[in-house]
């Protein structure tokens, strides 16, 4: 029998993240104001500056749903991937490897893990949020690759099937 599981989880933005989503739409407000008083009140550039003007607004949307996260986990039968989906409409392949692979695996304690050297490290939630687990695997793609997640008891409890014993250690001990 197969077994898919997925789940998806928001990445809350960081106090830096919402700073800088506001000054785009403050430099985006200024710059609109510029347009439209070159516009009516200099009478200047007409159907144009109405063009950049609504091009202008376009691109600090986009520009500011570039900081909209989301990261989805997949587990089908042993296959592990991680996907970075950017303002709900664009996927981004981060991480694709088997749970065989694992060389190690558990809770996450940010302390054991600041002087270990790895070649990528993919933070696939929050920053310092609740229940996270990280696993490091070595891959042709990443090199060795220390990837952090958040998973749910559904997520969890089909990676516990598919990593090795030896690997997951105390991860599953009660």
């Amino acid at each position: 029998m197969d077994l898919f599981v997925e789940q998806i989880v928001a990445k809350k933005k960081s106090t830096r993240e919402t700073v800088l989503q506001i000054f785009i739409w403050w430099v985006a407000a200024m710059l609109a104001v510029v347009l439209i008083y070159l516009m009516f009140i200099i009478r200047i550039g007409g159907i144009f500056l109405f063009v950049a003007l609504i091009g202008e607004v376009f691109g600090a949307y986009k520009l500011s749903s570039k900081f909209n996260i989301e990261y989805e986990y997949a587990l089908t039968n042993g296959y592990f991937d991680v996907d970075k989906i950017i303002a709900k409409s664009k996927r981004q392949r981060v991480l694709s490897t088997t749970c065989r692979d694992f060389e190690t695996f558990g809770r996450y304690d940010a302390k054991e893990h600041v002087n270990k050297t790895y070649k990528t490290r993919i933070m696939a939630c929050t920053e310092n949020a609740e229940g996270q687990w990280y696993a490091t695997v070595n891959t042709k793609d990443t090199g060795y690759t220390l990837v952090v997640f958040t998973p749910n008891e559904r997520v969890l409890n089909a990676l516990k099937k598919y990593v090795p014993r030896q690997v997951a250690g105390d991860a599953f001990r009660d």
